[in-house]
């Protein structure tokens, strides 16, 4: 599996920001930069099974959101595409969730085993695709690791376990305790259950 990752990898090297870097993140910080950055007012929706008016109601708050973290103020268009899912979205965005989508496909069957989820693979990577085009890329991906792409996996059916995929609940429990299988998965990933569910919150998730 690693191996098929790394090919993976190889494979969308164009589109990761791998110069050029001055600051250091703790791993927290990186997945939680990479998240803040990706998460749009659709992908709240989606994940947590509002109506599709929400995201367009909070068009204005996404805006000015959006406008906050590029330094710059978004156009009318601009800001309107992103609060409505960018229907239209840019090549380079196309080029950037497909890549998202090949790494995240190489991490998920690692996490499904790890914590032993029934749902046919096929099912949840069709809910991540979905989850996938409600992201706003604008910015090169991060260089991540295969660790990190099984967190950020895990993060995904996390939020999709809220509304989309419910069977999936109690695996991602809040209520879980040391040795529950999502804490000896986090731990082997080098983190704990605090810090995967302050990432969580990223998507609107709150129990």
């Amino acid at each position: 599996a690693a191996a098929a990752a790394s090919s993976a990898l190889g494979s969308v090297l164009p589109f990761l920001d791998t110069g050029g870097v001055t600051v250091h993140l703790s791993e927290f910080g990186l997945l939680w930069n990479t998240l803040h950055y990706w998460v749009s007012a659709d992908t709240v929706a989606y994940a947590t099974g509002y109506q599709s008016s929400t995201a367009a109601s909070a068009m204005s708050d996404s805006s000015a959101h959006e406008a906050a973290l590029n330094g710059s103020s978004s156009s009318a268009a601009d800001a309107g595409a992103k609060a409505a899912g960018e229907v239209t979205p840019s090549m380079v965005v196309v080029q950037q969730r497909a890549a998202v989508a090949n790494l995240l496909a190489q991490a998920l069957p690692l996490v499904v085993e790890q914590l032993a989820i029934k749902v046919p693979v096929s099912e949840l990577n069709k809910q991540l695709h979905v989850l996938i085009r409600t992201f706003y890329m604008s910015r090169p991906l991060p260089a991540l690791q295969l660790h990190h792409w099984q967190l950020i996996v895990g993060l995904m059916l996390a939020a999709l376990s809220a509304w989309q995929l419910p069977v999936l609940r109690s695996v991602f429990s809040r209520r879980q305790g040391a040795g529950s299988q999502l804490d000896v998965m986090l731990k082997g990933l080098g983190t704990d259950m605090d810090s995967f569910m302050a990432l969580l919150d990223l998507f609107g998730i709150d129990e």
